[in-house]
């Protein structure tokens, strides 16, 4: 999906709240070096996770949001596991957004690393 997509637009704009009280001081930019994924289950939607490319081999997630309902480890365990989203792209590192409260990335293997947490190939 485009960074700069309507429904995306509209997907941030009508979560704000709810991302901002887990992702504090998230801002949004749309450019070239970035991408953006909209995890659907259905015609629900699950969660949201943008992405800035570092480098070919970093990925930045600059918003990792899941919906109420979904607040478990499944979305999680599919985007960073089973998708292949980011090996796909070449990514061999991904980085988390610093600060997110309650991360759960731990979890899913990623390893803590200052702020934020790290998961590489």
């Amino acid at each position: 999906m485009g960074t700069d997509d309507d429904f995306l637009a509209y997907v941030l704009r009508t979560h704000a709240a709810d991302i901002a009280r887990y992702n504090p001081g998230f801002a949004w930019t749309p450019g070239p070096d970035r991408s953006a994924y909209l995890v659907m289950r259905g015609d629900d939607l699950v969660g949201v996770v943008l992405v800035r490319a570092v480098d070919p081999a970093t990925a930045q997630v600059e918003l990792d949001y899941v919906t109420a309902p979904y607040r478990d480890l499944t979305p999680g365990e599919f985007v960073y596991r089973r998708s292949h989203l980011f090996t796909e792209r070449g990514f061999r590192r991904v980085l988390t957004p610093p600060g997110m409260v309650a991360p759960y990335y731990g979890r899913l293997g990623f390893r803590k690393t200052g702020d934020s947490y790290l998961l590489e190939w």
